[in-house]
């Protein structure tokens, strides 16, 4: 959450973002769907 250039940049820790918003977005997908 500072100024990145995309989800996945070259930082040491990428996955912990990319594994929260996926997270999120199955939760959502989840509670959403049947």
């Amino acid at each position: 959450m500072s100024g990145k250039v995309g989800p996945l940049s070259a930082n040491p820790e990428p996955d912990l973002e990319g594994m929260f918003i996926m997270q999120q977005r199955s939760s959502e997908a989840n509670s959403s769907g049947p």
